[in-house]
């Protein structure tokens, strides 16, 4: 499936107004045996990719390690349509930071979540319009930010401590943490379309 989402915020140490980023990517799914009124999803492949002129490319992937369902696939209440609850752990990396050379490598603390109501499963085929507008496919809206600590086993985060970049430190507010907050992602729905 094609995916899209377009002005999800950026919330990093900077002040106001916080970068805002238009992801374009693809979402591979298997389907999964379930129940008389679901099946589960297995993802395969995502990656969503958005570029900022301060950042650079920002990635956000399924981590090798993610196996398993990710996703239920329901009968709505009564039967009429179907729901999705996509959970997705994330590996997220970042070029960059300002002067500051990356890349920056982070995982979701926990899966990022998106629910969708769907008609059908795949959704409908997202078209662009000659005004580059996207048309089609199904909305899935973020129900939770996703919060971004630095990946377990990057090197890289402890040199980017030196550097005084937006990505340097924890987010204030996460600074005491065991596992430190250092961005997260708000805002961010995904339109899905049949490829």
């Amino acid at each position: 499936m094609s995916v899209n989402g377009f002005g999800g915020t950026l919330v990093v140490n900077l002040p106001p107004p916080l970068p805002t980023l238009d992801f374009r990517g693809a979402r591979v799914v298997k389907v999964l045996a379930g129940d008389t009124d679901f099946v589960s999803l297995e993802v395969l492949k995502f990656t969503a990719e958005a570029t900022h002129p301060d950042f650079g490319r920002i990635v956000l992937a399924r981590p090798d390690d993610d196996y398993g369902p990710s996703s239920i696939l329901a009968l709505a209440p009564g039967g009429h349509g179907l729901i999705e609850r996509w959970h997705q752990a994330l590996r997220v990396t970042v070029e960059r930071c300002g002067d500051c050379p990356g890349p920056f490598r982070f995982r979701t603390l926990e899966p990022a979540e998106w629910t969708a109501e769907l008609s059908r499963f795949p959704p409908p085929a997202q078209r662009a319009e000659a005004n580059g507008a996207s048309t089609g496919g199904t909305r899935y809206r973020m129900t939770r930010p996703i919060r971004l600590g630095a990946a377990l086993d990057d090197a890289a985060h402890a040199e980017a401590g030196t550097c005084r970049c937006a990505l340097g430190k924890p987010l204030s507010a996460s600074a005491s943490e065991a596992r430190p907050q250092f961005a997260r992602i708000e805002g961010l729905d995904l339109t899905h379309g049949a490829l």
